[in-house]
C-alpha cells in the first residue's frame, strides 16, 4: 500500500495544475498515515519511512502549488483529516517509542502521593 501510495504523490508532485481537490490531496496524507500506522504496529520501520517520504511529497505538493479549500465545508473536511494524520501521528510515535511511556510511569508520582526529593548532605 505505501508503495502505491508513494507513486501517486510522486505523480501528483509532477503535475502542473493537478486536478485534485485539496480534501484529496489531505486524503492521500490520511492513507498514507494509516498505512504508517499499520506498518510501525508490525515493526515495518522501512514501510515508515517510505510513508514519511510520500508525506515529504505531498507537502512539497502543496508549498508549490498553495492550494486554499473552495468553502467552509472543504476547510472542515481537511481539519478533521489533519486532526487525524496527527493521531496517527502520535500513535506511530507512541510505537516508536515505547521506553517513553515506561519513563513516564517512572517519573509520574503514584496518585495521592508527592513526589519526593531526597537529598544528600
Amino acid at each position: 500500500m505505501a508503495v502505491t501510495l508513494a507513486a501517486h504523490a510522486a505523480s501528483l508532485s509532477q503535475q502542473e495544475s493537478p486536478n485534485e481537490s485539496l480534501p484529496s490531496i489531505y486524503s492521500y496524507f490520511s492513507d498514507i498515515s494509516t498505512a504508517m500506522v499499520e506498518a510501525a504496529q508490525r515493526g515495518d520501520w522501512d514501510s515508515v519511512t517510505e510513508g514519511e517520504q510520500s508525506c515529504a511529497r505531498l507537502v512539497s505538493l502543496l508549498q508549490t502549488k498553495a492550494p486554499v479549500p473552495a468553502n467552509e465545508v472543504e476547510r472542515q473536511e481537511c481539519m478533521r483529516i489533519i486532526r487525524k494524520v496527527l493521531a496517527d501521528d502520535a500513535a506511530i510515535r507512541g510505537l516508536a517509542q515505547p521506553w517513553m511511556q515506561e519513563l513516564d510511569k517512572i517519573l509520574r508520582p503514584a496518585s495521592g502521593s508527592r513526589l519526593r526529593v531526597h537529598s544528600f548532605r
